[in-house]
């Protein structure tokens, strides 16, 4: 430096640290200076170098040192450490070989590049190995020129756009025009999935007001889908945003979804719904034949056929969980024959505390299970954990099993046998399981049996229902109802579909069939299309509909629009706009309109930066109003720019 340059001021400041200890580089970051045996929180500038050096407990004396006092090898004194840990400080034989290329070293060939060259495959291999093996089913066809030709996003947009405009009676109509008049039978599934209060702008389109509240903001969607018989598929047929959905409006819906559906040729026998307060009112606004038998409703289309309302069993299933650890006692009084029993969660409980810390477990129960959070009551595996043949064996054989135990086995055993009967799906599930409980129902003995089950519960609910407020050891009022009716509404659908006379005579009914699972694996089918979210806005379900539309339609083959036509042209421009876009530009003049003098200022200044910044010519007598150009002017020193009409007027338009 000049002698000039050689003065210079300190500038003394704490930064803070994580109190640590480290090795990095040799040395030892670790006690601070000024209060020895306490770690270091802060580096003060000047004493930094104070603080740091070689650990005489982990560094030999002897330690070879690099020329910044820094040891070349890594601390080596530690307790029992082995003599071969420790590194050597002389030095390293040389080897006797030299060095040899792969070939030298291997006498066969690599056969690494005649790997890769197999591994690539061509599309016309590829294409005669699909239709080799696809040769028996229909669905794919693969010309034998293999020239395939995927369709574009554009196409795609087109497809789903049409699908989306496509008239609901046009798409079912071709739908139920395809299957048997047996498969034309159905029931209506009715559910609601909460979205994200929001408003989105898609395709010229806003989501997310309510049908109901309208001026207000969606919080859920109601659904309706059809789920028809002999293994047909399940499709949604209804999506309606609603901000607080109200028993009349939800009827009003559903009835014009029946007729709709039924205008398509389909018959509707029977909606599922949980038992909601909402849903309870909703059913009661059928009219009924007998009102000894209210989950009997007469249809509003066909008076003589008749209109089964259902409570999903598996709502059920997991409210009976719900009411049982809900109620103060934890106890639940059920009746068996003439006597009367007690089931207590706390046996549960004992159960699970003897057997958490062991390896080896004879009951299904968890912590989950058994103190469930909001989210986990509405999991149905959880329940089963519950009521599972694990638990009720573990209650009756355990070493801590008590009568109070046993009791409560044998309500678990009572609903186990119920929830079989509700989740039988299938003819072969009783052989399988070697479970008479799994039994479907027809009209031979087992059949009966099954029956039998539900009308003994649907007897026990009425027992079980609260006679007093607060409830003491009995289920909830709803809950208690809510199986009542379903259990003695399972029965007569039964018996109705094994001896009508029509086309939809079952030879054998499958209970397991009258629940909501379609409806809530289609929840989930929104859920993951939104990015595996479970909090979704409405403009992404009606996105996912729209695709799932487009597949149905596409299914069942019904005409399509012609997607090479040009949704919009004209002399100045050759590009096929959407509808979205057509009807942004017809707004355009109104939204420049909208725009504020201050936001007409900041264009104006953009403008003249993007001049100044791309060199373009700029505009030396601009027509716009003296106001735009106010503010530029105003930090103008003379080498700012005014931006020309045309740039000016096009920013106004983006």
């Amino acid at each position: 430096m000049r002698e000039g340059n050689r003065g210079c001021i300190l500038i003394v400041d704490e930064i803070y640290v994580k109190a640590s200890i480290a090795y990095r580089g040799g040395q030892l970051f670790e006690y601070v200076g000024d209060c020895p045996g306490k770690i270091a929180t802060t580096l003060l500038a000047e004493n930094v170098t104070d603080n740091m050096g070689i650990c005489a407990l982990h560094w030999p004396q002897d330690t070879p040192l690099n020329s910044y006092g820094v040891p070349t090898l890594p601390p080596s004194l530690f307790p029992n450490v082995p003599a071969s840990f420790i590194p050597s400080t002389s030095a390293a034989t040389p080897r006797t070989t030299k060095k040899a290329s792969f070939e030298a070293r291997n006498v066969s060939a690599d056969e690494m590049e005649a790997f890769n060259k197999l591994d690539k495959l061509d599309s016309s291999t590829f294409l005669d190995t699909l239709r080799e093996r696809m040769k028996d089913i229909d669905v794919l066809v693969v010309p034998n020129d293999h020239n395939v030709m995927l369709p574009g996003l554009t196409t795609l947009r087109k497809v789903t756009r049409a699908a989306r405009n496509l008239e609901d009676e046009k798409l079912f109509r071709s739908v139920f025009s395809q299957m048997r008049e047996g498969n034309r039978g159905c029931i209506l599934i009715v559910d609601e999935i909460y979205v994200k209060a929001s408003i989105a702008y898609r395709g010229g389109q806003l989501f997310g007001y309510a049908a109901d509240y309208p001026g207000k903001i969606a919080t859920t969607l109601l659904c309706v889908m059809a789920k028809c018989f002999f293994g047909s598929k399940s499709f949604l047929v209804k999506l309606i945003p609603c901000h607080a959905l109200k028993a009349d409006f939800q009827f009003q819906i559903v009835q014009d979804v029946i007729a709709m559906l039924e205008s398509c040729g389909a018959n509707v026998f029977g909606i599922i719904t949980d038992n909601n307060r909402v849903n309870q009112a909703f059913f009661k606004s059928f009219t009924v034949p007998d009102v000894s038998k209210p989950w009997i409703a007469q249809s509003p289309i066909a008076s003589e056929r008749p209109l089964f309302l259902i409570y999903d069993p598996v709502h059920l299933f997991k409210n009976l969980r719900n009411s049982w650890i809900t109620e103060k006692t934890k106890s639940l009084d059920f009746p068996i024959g003439p006597t009367v029993k007690t089931a207590r969660w706390s046996d549960l409980i004992e159960i699970y505390n003897q057997e958490k810390d062991s390896l080896l477990k004879l009951s299904s129960l968890t912590h989950a299970s058994l103190f469930p959070n909001n989210i986990e009551k509405q999991k149905v595996s959880l329940a089963i954990e519950v009521f599972s043949e694990k638990t009720s064996a573990a209650l009756k054989t355990c070493s801590i099993s008590t009568d109070s135990c046993k009791e409560t086995s044998v309500f678990l055993d009572e609903v186990v046998r119920l929830w079989k009967v509700f989740n039988s799906k299938s003819p072969f599930q009783k052989s399988r399981h070697r479970d008479p409980d799994r039994a479907i129902i027809d009209l031979t003995s087992s059949g009966e049996h099954q029956l039998d089950t539900l009308r003994k519960w649907a007897e026990r609910a009425k027992q079980m229902e609260p006679t007093s407020r607060p409830r003491v050891r009995a289920l909830t009022q709803d809950t208690a109802q809510a199986l009542h009716w379903t259990c003695q509404c399972l029965c007569d659908v039964s018996n109705y579909l094994l001896t009508t006379d029509s086309p939809f005579r079952h030879s054998y009914v499958a209970p397991g069939f009258f629940q909501q699972d379609d409806i809530e694996q289609h929840f989930g089918h929104f859920r993951m299309s939104a990015g595996c979210n479970f909090y979704i806005t409405a403009a992404e379900v009606a996105h996912t509909h729209a695709i799932d539309r487009a597949k149905l339609m596409l299914y069942h083959e019904l005409e399509t629009p012609d997607l090479t036509a040009s949704s919009h042209s004209c002399h100045m421009c050759k590009k096929a706009l959407t509808d979205g876009e057509i009807l942004l530009i017809d707004d355009l003049s109104e939204e420049v309109a909208k725009l504020s003098s201050d936001e007409k200022m900041s264009i104006h200044h953009i403008g003249g930066y993007l001049v100044f910044k791309e060199n373009l010519p700029a505009d030396t007598s601009p027509s716009h109003p003296q106001s735009v150009s106010s503010y530029t002017e105003c930090l103008d020193r003379g080498g700012l720019k005014h931006p020309p009409d045309e740039l000016y007027k096009e920013s106004l338009l983006h």
